[in-house]
């Protein structure tokens, strides 16, 4: 102790100095080499998911000038097919949404409506640019990243966790933030390149987030997902109570219309909703 009070003011200056940038560099974010993002990208991209979930949830929603909570349920069978029920605060069904992975239909109660999507990839486009499928969304809604054989064009470290850019059709870019140790993804935003070599994104069509997960049977699945879809101006809180492997596959995957139903085009509905959100943005 009396020899350091007795060094020279520059020496304990450097000495400091050396320290801080010891302790600064220990918590910096840690170097990741394209070989190791790679690798963590294709090991998320290749996780094992049971044939058939189930989910029930909290969900809160807004847009379109309405906003609105309530539970619902969701059964997923991998890759593309999944049931969605939305309930009324009585535990009735007032939104039921199902997809066989070729069509995209949903019931509302509350409208007496059924909104007709005969071609699912159609429906998505009108969502996420046309980048995406329905096996994505599955993907996407489980906790893992879409588009498993896309390129990885950049990847970047942050204190957060790694961020990777993956190549997607039609000049449209995922972005996710995941944290490779623990093989969790926190975000991921799907948006268009302003140009068709760029990793960048211009334009957002969805954004996933995580806020909180949960391990069931040794496998990390959302407990907390907001969901983001700026071009109809939706934002969706999801808190899962539970996820749970099914052992028989039920037969819910397709919606008919029920007798004397008004029908719509739900392509239709979703443009129809994102020229009013150009609208209402134009205006402001």
């Amino acid at each position: 102790m009396v020899r350091w009070f007795r060094l020279s003011r520059c020496v304990r200056g450097g000495l400091l100095s050396l320290a801080l940038l010891v302790m600064t560099g220990a918590c910096g974010p840690k170097k990741v080499s394209t070989v190791e993002a790679v690798r963590a990208v294709d090991e998320l991209r290749g996780r094992p998911l049971p044939r058939a979930l189930q989910a029930r949830f909290q969900i809160r929603m807004g847009g379109d000038g309405q906003s609105g909570s309530t539970s619902g349920a969701i059964i997923t069978h991998m890759p593309d097919q999944f049931r969605l029920e939305i309930l009324t605060p009585l535990g009735t069904p007032m939104i039921s949404v199902a997809s066989d992975g070729t069509a995209i239909d949903a019931w509302s109660q509350q409208r007496a409506t059924f909104y007709r999507g005969d071609d699912a990839l159609e429906v998505l486009g009108e969502l996420t640019g046309g980048a995406v499928g329905m096996a994505d969304v599955l993907q996407l809604l489980t906790g893992g990243l879409p588009l498993p054989d896309a390129p990885v064009l950049s990847t970047e470290a942050t204190e957060e966790g790694v961020i990777f850019v993956l190549e997607a059709p039609e000049d449209v870019r995922i972005r996710a933030l995941v944290m490779p140790q623990k093989m969790l993804v926190r975000r991921v935003e799907i948006g268009k390149a302003p140009t068709a070599d760029s990793s960048e994104i211009s334009e957002l069509f969805a954004i996933f987030d995580i806020a909180d997960h949960m391990r069931i049977d040794g496998a990390m699945y959302p407990e907390e997902l907001t969901i983001t879809v700026p071009p109809v101006g939706w934002v969706i809180e999801l808190t899962f109570h539970t996820w749970d492997e099914l052992g028989q596959i039920p037969d819910v995957f397709e919606l008919t219309p029920p007798p004397d139903a008004h029908q719509a085009d739900l392509e239709k509905t979703l443009r129809d909703a994102a020229e009013r959100q150009d609208l209402g943005q134009s205006r402001g």
